[in-house]
């Protein structure tokens, strides 16, 4: 993401600081997750489904589901969720 800032800095003949860089990935990014939760809000329905798995550092993580329909297309959102906690059946137990 960063680097499409810097083409765009590059063509216009400006100068942008890292600090202005993050500030905006930082806005984007509260704003795509505002405009995310205010859609899956106005769902009239919700189904949700959760896994758990192990990334590649064998860090348990809890994957979340949500798909909805939008403008009769079927979309799928994924949050990932770092688990905390021991997840195995036997430590549960």
């Amino acid at each position: 993401m960063a680097h499409i800032f810097w083409v765009i800095a590059r063509k216009l003949d400006v100068t942008l600081t890292n600090a202005t860089v993050r500030s905006k990935i930082d806005d984007l990014s509260i704003d795509i997750r505002d405009t995310l939760i205010a859609n899956l809000k106005a769902l009239p329905y919700k189904s949700l489904q959760l896994d758990e798995c192990a990334d590649v550092s064998n860090v348990s993580q809890l994957i979340c589901f949500v798909p909805h329909e939008k403008e009769k297309n079927v979309w799928g959102v994924i949050f990932i969720f770092p688990l905390l906690m021991i997840s195995t059946a036997k430590d549960l137990s």
